[in-house]
């Protein structure tokens, strides 16, 4: 595979000789072609992960129906409003402390 990529680069190269700025362009890109093989191989060990799991678990469609994930949306939404109004709060009562004690 990564040899018949090469063989297909080279003879890019080759077509691509009356134009030499293309040809530049082509030939700066030619590094990809030697990370194919990590790609390749990255991609392998993740299906194997796969693989693996699916031997070792009990796989079910676990799916969440619209109104569950609304929910959990509509859930999120207000802990991280409250943090931010916690949050709020707090700096403004740390402001009329500090501006109380400034006028006195």
């Amino acid at each position: 595979n990564v040899i018949t990529s090469l063989m297909y680069f080279l003879n890019g190269i080759q077509f691509l000789r009356e134009f030499k700025e293309i040809r530049r362009s082509y030939i700066r890109n030619g590094i990809y072609i030697l990370l194919l093989p990590i790609y390749t191989m990255f991609t392998f060990f993740i299906r194997l992960c796969g693989i693996f799991n699916s031997i070792n678990r009990k796989t079910a469609w676990k799916t969440k129906t619209f109104t569950e994930e609304r929910e959990q949306v509509r859930r999120r939404i207000l802990e991280d409003f409250t943090f931010i109004v916690t949050v709020r709060d707090l700096l403004r009562q740390k402001l009329e402390y500090s501006i109380e004690e400034h006028e006195k």
